[in-house]
């Protein structure tokens, strides 16, 4: 109890900061600069909803490809996944908040030990398929700012750690013994998981190193299909500038999304990377000549766009049929 309480205080006190550096960087690039950049997306805010659905269906199809043939349709799939990113929009657990979501809503559908596997080699393949992205927009950024070495240095150095971590959880998922690592981690501070959920772990476990020998197919179509759904990030960014009246600039928007994946990754533990992510674009933006407050508009037309979007996907959460009709349990 003790322990949940420093949890949500430490949350609490993330959030707020972060609050305090979205308003730190509006004062500074100025109020009313930003009130009328925003002015002008108008009714084009609408195609940014269109896209960013577009980019969802596309995500949906890398998780639908993990799948066993025939055991779940196509637009089930797009649903259960778009749902578990609205959830993850709106709660501060480190982008992870939604994936609990996803594996309940599967289970009706695959069983509970299937869809969590699912749903885990999932998020993997998005992590795979993101680091790819940062990494060519790494190399578009090379020619871009030349003149910014440390910029660079530091980028390739938190690229490193991310993919050093994706490699790791990924080597323990193909030995089978990943979601057990996370308990004996729990059990380090007194959190003693029920002998039935150790069991249904051992379970999950045995499936996600499954998929790794026999199905590696499967998985690379999933990082290829979701690095598609990633790359359109850019088209995001681009969108977001002709909307401002900026002069449009795929190299820049390409750059700027691959940064904001890594931004957004690395401080994910921040309850929606409040201020890490209006800071990033602000930067970015001022780097290559833009405007730093061309950088924070577009940062919140995005978090605005993602938030109407959520607002507008979370009730499936109550509607979506719960009866687990004909599922089988795994052995």
């Amino acid at each position: 109890m003790i322990r949940d309480r420093i949890r949500s205080h430490w949350r609490t006190l993330l959030a707020l900061l972060g609050l305090a550096l979205v308003i730190a960087l509006v004062w500074r690039a100025g109020p009313a600069d930003i009130a009328n950049q925003l002015k002008q997306a108008g009714w084009g805010f609408g195609w940014l909803l269109l896209l960013a659905m577009a980019w969802r269906a596309i995500a949906g199809a890398g998780m639908w490809v993990l799948f066993e043939r025939g055991s779940i349709s196509l637009w089930t799939a797009f649903i259960i996944r778009t749902v578990g990113e609205a959830v993850n929009t709106v709660t501060p657990l480190m982008n992870f908040g939604g994936e609990p979501i996803k594996a309940a809503l599967l289970e009706s559908h695959v069983g509970l030990e299937t869809g969590a596997s699912i749903v885990v080699l999932d998020k993997t393949m998005t992590y795979v398929a993101s680091l790819f992205v940062m990494v060519t927009a790494l190399v578009v950024g090379l020619f871009l700012l030349e003149g910014h070495p440390a910029v660079f240095g530091i980028t390739v150095a938190l690229i490193g750690m991310m993919a050093s971590v994706v490699a790791y959880l990924a080597y323990r998922q193909a030995r089978g013994d990943l979601l057990q690592l996370v308990t004996s981690l729990l059990k380090l501070i007194r959190v003693h998981p029920k002998p039935e959920t150790l069991e249904r772990v051992a379970r999950i476990d045995a499936l996600l190193s499954e998929f790794w020998r026999n199905r590696r197919a499967q998985l690379l179509a999933s990082v290829a299909i979701h690095f598609v759904g990633r790359s359109l990030r850019a088209f995001d960014i681009l969108l977001c500038m002709m909307l401002l009246g900026l002069a449009p600039d795929f190299a820049a928007a390409y750059f700027v999304a691959g940064v904001a994946m890594m931004v957004n990754t690395a401080f994910s533990f921040v309850p929606g990377q409040l201020g890490a992510s209006e800071g990033s674009h602000a930067y970015v933006f001022a780097l290559l000549g833009i405007g730093f407050a061309a950088g924070v508009s577009i940062s919140l037309l995005r978090r605005a766009r993602d938030w109407v979007l959520a607002a507008a996907i979370l009730p499936i959460v109550a509607l979506y049929p719960r009866k687990n009709v004909g599922v089988r349990r795994q052995p």
